[in-house]
């Protein structure tokens, strides 16, 4: 079991939970049975996939459920989700006064290991916070998401700290590499963020293969559908450049 944060730069609006939806499912396609775990009290990854939102985040937390309770299956094959609620909030706030909050989440996902799912995805909240704190001590891997505009270097030399803290605490944290989103080539500063995080890659992270802007993705959200159905003969721009991102990443991981 892998297990995997999707994000991990405090920015919101970057196309994270898309990414984590997307790889997710894309992933679930290949025959990986993938679990996602929403850490937003948005509760934007069900509402991605067309599903309910449910407190199951703070169950497994506050109440201290049994992790296979609080899984719901997806209508894909090989996917499922812990979804999240309103309700998510309270638990960041309770962590604050737990001690070991920082390894919760990660006993809370251990059980999951002889569940049998290939990968977990961790789609975290943007900011700093104990949830945040949380899904790095449980997490082997952090596929960043970035916006590629020209803040997205501070963005990422902040994680590239937090990852060298989370090291230096004994947890082999790994940082796989960096996605630009929302590329828009009709702008320079775009292209400069990109060309910006390409000439970093040695100080800082290996890039991906970038995700451009489209329309695909709000219709997609609108719809409860990730781009998989919306285009499943990868036809378009965003699931050519999504299916360049998995191969990378499996790659990188040897799976």
């Amino acid at each position: 079991m892998i297990t995997l944060t999707i994000g991990g730069v405090h920015k919101g609006g970057v196309g994270k939970t898309t990414a984590a939806v997307t790889i997710g499912h894309g992933l679930a396609l290949l025959g990986y049975k993938t679990i996602i775990v929403d850490l937003d009290s948005q509760g934007h990854v069900a509402y991605y996939l067309g599903m309910t939102r449910k407190p199951a985040l703070y169950r497994l937390l506050k109440d201290g459920a049994p992790v296979k309770d609080c899984v719901t299956m997806a209508r894909a094959p090989n996917l499922a989700i812990i979804p999240s609620d309103q309700s998510t909030a309270q638990v960041e706030k309770d962590l604050l006064g737990m001690r070991f909050r920082e390894l919760r989440l990660k006993r809370a996902l251990e059980p999951l290991d002889g569940f049998g799912p290939d990968f977990v995805i961790l789609d975290t909240a943007p900011g700093v916070g104990p949830l945040h704190d949380a899904a790095m001590a449980a997490s082997d891997y952090v596929l960043a998401i970035v916006e590629a505009t020209t803040a997205s270097l501070d963005g990422l030399a902040l994680l590239t700290h937090t990852i060298a803290e989370f090291q230096t605490m004994g947890h082999p944290l790994g940082l796989l590499g960096v996605v630009p989103t929302m590329i828009d080539d009709r702008t320079i500063a775009s292209k400069n963020a990109v060309d910006a995080l390409e000439a970093a890659e040695d100080d800082l992270a290996p890039v991906y293969p970038g995700i451009h802007r489209a329309t695909v993705f709000q219709r997609s959200v609108a719809e409860g559908k990730t781009i998989w159905e919306e285009d499943p003969d990868t036809k378009t721009r965003p699931a050519r450049e999504y299916s360049a991102v998995i191969r990378k990443l499996l790659e990188d991981l040897n799976a």
